[in-house]
């Protein structure tokens, strides 16, 4: 898997932030699954179950790259259900049809690049995320 620049900015921020100063002096081969988890714990108790997700996530990345290169056997990276899970939220959303056309009025009227509003006024028929939209 390849990483863009600025997720690998991300990555490297929230693991010198919330794992280097509790585990990173501990040779990788040393480090056990309850170790891990009260690392992840801790930026749960924060507040932050999300970033807890997303650290195991990356955690679990570097353990399977130990793994492929010898230098581990078991990857100790907790299973994701040990914590808690992540409320998505609500995420905005038109459900009144008099509002659809004002969102297309507000579209039409955009005054920046002209990629940006093409893909904007795409958007609306093809029902895509939209990074999907960019790469399409």
């Amino acid at each position: 898997e390849v990483w863009s620049e600025s997720n690998t900015r991300i990555v490297r921020r929230r693991l010198e932030r919330d794992v280097f100063p509790r585990i990173g002096m501990t040779p990788i081969a040393n480090l056990k699954t309850p170790v891990l988890l009260a690392v992840l714990h801790r930026v749960e108790n924060r507040g932050t179950r999300e970033t807890a997700h997303r650290i195991r996530q990356a955690m679990d990345a570097v353990f399977r790259y130990a793994m492929r290169t010898g230098r581990i056997s078991v990857n100790p990276t907790p299973h994701p259900e040990a914590l808690i899970p992540v409320d998505p939220g609500h995420f905005a959303s038109i459900t009144d049809p008099g509002q659809v056309g004002a969102l297309i009025r507000s579209i039409r009227a955009y005054s920046g690049t002209y990629i940006v509003k093409q893909a904007l006024q795409f958007a609306p028929l093809v029902f895509v995320r939209p990074g999907e939209l960019r790469l399409a």
